[in-house]
């Protein structure tokens, strides 16, 4: 069977988040579930979610959404919903407006428009591969491009990434503000985060501390499974110093001094070489002396 990891994880999401914001998860999930095998299940997937979900409206749009990607149709739109969606997606070019219906009008969100920019680069970090792009990491655009859909993206431009998947051409990356498909290989390299800059924000750090428990459970399983005490014992001594991280991060009195995490040096004896929460923990040292407040 598929991995419906993906499907799921922009479900959660989508019974919580403003209008037109699930315009584009939308958008994006059509995309991923195309005409392949995984469309059923992605459609029966919608619909447990639209039960779960108490806005009437909310569950009416999931819905119809669902049977559109089952009979494999393209869905048919709101004036309202044709509207965010093209402006989530990046164009008044990506989706047609019903006939006979005037455009929508979509109201400036005085409040996002604030923190959808942003003038300097952050902190200088340790490159962080696209391939490892995790939800809750914000971004910001670090030089102008074009995605494979030649949607532009700007010098400065803000982003939260809520899910990252290979695709056919490259990469998908889903944001809350916007969908963007790489296919251009000196983005996807993104040397020296120089095209997508990763900002140390304390709640993207707390997002990434969870990722690594996640994966220090995993190893931990099977260490058990495997009878290894020495395995064991490096993993709850990395507990231990990623525990202090975390209660630095949740501290809602004045920070004091970085805490140190010596232990997390020797991540290749926990994870083995080449491990995503490798490159995670080393860029979690890295930003928590230049943590940015939310």
């Amino acid at each position: 069977m598929e991995d419906m990891g993906p499907f799921e994880t922009l479900a959660g999401l989508m019974p919580v988040l403003p209008p037109e914001s699930v315009e584009g998860l939308l958008a994006t999930y059509e995309s991923m579930a195309g005409g392949g095998a995984q469309r059923e299940a992605a459609a029966q997937l919608l619909r447990t979610t639209a039960g779960n979900c108490p806005d009437p409206a909310r569950r009416e749009r999931l819905l119809r959404a669902a049977s559109a990607i089952e009979s494999g149709v393209v869905a048919e739109l709101t004036a309202e919903e044709a509207a965010a969606r093209s402006a989530c997606m990046g164009s008044d070019k990506d989706v047609e407006l019903p006939p006979d219906l005037p455009a929508a009008e979509v109201e400036d969100d005085d409040e996002y428009d604030e923190f959808s920019y942003m003038d300097q680069p952050p902190p200088k970090l340790p490159h962080l591969r696209i391939a490892d792009f995790f939800p809750g990491l914000r971004l910001r655009v670090g030089r102008d491009f074009a995605d494979h859909f030649q949607r532009a993206f700007c010098e400065g431009d803000l982003l939260e990434v809520l899910t990252c998947e290979p695709s056919e051409e490259g990469f998908l990356i889903a944001c809350l503000s916007s969908n963007i498909r790489l296919s251009d290989p000196a983005v996807i390299e993104n040397a020296e985060n120089g095209w997508l800059q990763p900002l140390p924000a304390i709640s993207c750090l707390q997002e990434l501390l969870q990722i690594i428990e996640q994966d220090l459970d995993i190893a931990e399983a099977e260490a058990e499974d495997e009878g290894d005490d020495d395995q064991l014992e490096r993993i709850e001594e990395l507990r231990d110093e990623l525990g202090r991280c975390a209660e630095w991060l949740d501290s809602t009195a004045p920070r004091e001094a970085t805490p140190k995490i010596a232990g997390a040096r020797r991540l290749s004896n926990v994870f083995g070489p080449g491990h995503r929460s490798e490159a995670f923990v080393t860029f979690l040292l890295a930003a928590l002396p230049v943590a940015m407040e939310d």
